[in-house]
């Protein structure tokens, strides 16, 4: 019995003492714990500072980079932080800059860091006249919608832009008003275009015999006369709502053609219009040059506007068909055309004097054969040009709207291509295209499908982006995209109206 109890005591002493080790342990191994994660989370800590501080250096470096040349191509970081760095257009004049690194912590947990910022191109933005817009479109887009229109009695629209003019926002308009006299230009103040009151931010003046189209540059609204001289018109607007139309117009030049029969429509009035960097391009509709020199008749003019009061002309081409509308882009004209094997002409325009066409694009069916939709409406934002054309006809055509790679003019190349979806008819084309961001935005003259959002995010696949139509019934000439708005001009009633994407999904 009593070795039994000395047994049983010892047994419990020796639990004891076993309870008390394990406890120990616990103790032991949790300070352990304790130790390696304070220590775990101090690396990890500083890890992070530097992948962040790598981050923004990077970025810092590219934005400088992208500054000095627009153009620049990053190159990727490799070693225990991997970083890369893409650069995406929104604009001619507007890149986005994304910093992305990435490194693995201490507990081989992958970490991640993002930065991103926009880099502004001053000489771009100064040579288009002061047209791009500061303000890249939203990320949705997916729910248009209309704060209303601005009319001009009776006047058909033919031409917009939009400029920032002492922080105010403005749209100048062209119209065709038909009867005549009338008032033919117009200038709204569209800073608050939910509330526009006509009284006080509409102002309209007649220049003449109704105007074809507007470029802006700086403090002058460069216009084209419905006529078949004196098309070229020059309107003062330093103070946007007293717009002074400056005495005297310019006539192409060279021109001997006429216009049959004898009192048409003007046709050798101007039809399309482009400024930059202190010149003018204006474009015409075909002009038959028989046997007279390629000095004769030609459709491509330049003008030296920096002296605005009197333009000076500088050479031309003779593109030898309509020229529906132009895009500059450094050294290079972008021509949407009525030529069967060239819907887009590009134009070499280093020398003025003597323009050269530098390449063509021919718009040809799926099944390659023979197209003849003409080009209607172009933008071009670096090496990348959007091209619109004429509703096409045939099932095995299916393309009316292009993405193409202009990097080299005399090999174009298609990048991505889409059918809009325009209702069968006849005069119906893209007659706007403006890329901003990753949308590129479209008018047409479909009056049932007056809009259309593209999403070009992959542009090799580019898609409808809004699924809620906007359909405002009118047949839209062109468009103007500023500070996340669209500004289309429209025939008939309400021909300036304003689009926004509404903050509500569309449903």
């Amino acid at each position: 019995m009593e070795d039994m109890k000395k047994n049983t005591e010892r047994g419990a002493a020796t639990i004891e003492l076993l309870i008390a080790l394990a406890v120990g342990v616990i103790f032991i191994t949790g300070a352990t714990l304790v130790s390696f994660g304070a220590q775990t989370s101090g690396l990890d800590t500083g890890l992070t500072n530097e992948g962040l501080r790598l981050a923004e250096l990077g970025t810092a470096d590219t934005v400088a980079s992208v500054a000095a040349a627009w153009n620049y191509t990053p190159t990727e970081l490799t070693g225990f932080y991997d970083s890369v760095t893409n650069i995406d257009d929104i604009s001619d004049c507007m890149k986005s800059v994304d910093r992305d690194t990435t490194w693995t912590s201490e507990k081989n947990r992958g970490q991640y860091s993002s930065m991103k910022t926009l880099v502004a191109n001053w000489a771009a933005a100064k040579a288009n006249g002061g047209g791009c817009s500061p303000i890249p479109p939203s990320d949705e887009w997916d729910n248009p919608d209309s704060f209303g229109s601005v009319d001009l009695s009776g006047a058909d629209g033919t031409g917009v832009d939009v400029r920032s003019v002492g922080g105010i926002n403005y749209a100048f308009v062209t119209a065709d008003p038909g009867a005549l006299p009338a008032e033919d230009f117009m200038v709204v103040d569209v800073s608050d275009p939910d509330n526009i009151d006509p009284s006080i931010d509409v102002r309209a003046i007649n220049t003449g015999l109704g105007l074809n189209g507007v470029a802006v540059g700086g403090n002058y609204a460069y216009v084209l006369q419905n006529k078949n001289t004196e098309q070229l018109q020059v309107i003062d607007i330093t103070t946007p709502l007293n717009p002074l139309l400056i005495a005297g117009a310019a006539t192409l030049p060279n021109i001997t053609f006429t216009c049959p029969p004898p009192g048409s429509v003007p046709c050798l009035a101007g039809r399309s219009i482009a400024y930059s960097a202190q010149r003018v391009y204006v474009g015409t509709q075909y002009l038959f040059n028989g046997a007279l020199p390629e000095t004769k008749n030609n459709e491509f003019h330049i003008y030296d506007v920096s002296s605005p009061s009197s333009p000076v002309w500088l050479g031309s081409l003779n593109v030898n068909h309509n020229v529906n509308d132009i895009e500059i882009d450094g050294n290079y004209a972008y021509l949407a055309t009525s030529d069967d094997v060239g819907e887009l002409t590009i134009v070499d325009i280093s020398n003025p004097a003597f323009p050269t066409i530098a390449g063509k694009f021919d718009a040809k069916k799926m099944l390659g054969g023979a197209s003849d939709e003409d080009g209607w409406s172009v933008d071009v934002v670096a090496t990348i040009a959007y091209l619109g054309r004429e509703r096409v006809n045939d099932s095995d055509e299916e393309r009316d709207f292009y993405i193409l790679d202009v990097s080299n003019p005399s090999l174009v190349t298609i990048v991505g291509s889409k059918l809009v979806g325009m209702t069968p008819g006849s005069d119906i084309y893209v007659s706007g295209v403006a890329k901003q961001g990753n949308f590129a935005f479209i008018s047409t003259t479909d009056s049932n499908e007056p809009f259309y959002v593209i999403d070009i995010t992959n542009p090799a696949n580019p898609i409808n982006h809004s699924t809620c139509g906007l359909n405002f019934s009118q047949v839209t000439r062109g468009l103007k995209y500023f500070d996340n708005f669209i500004f289309t001009v429209n025939r008939s009633n309400d021909i300036l109206r304003i689009i926004y994407d509404q903050p509500t999904a569309c449903s």
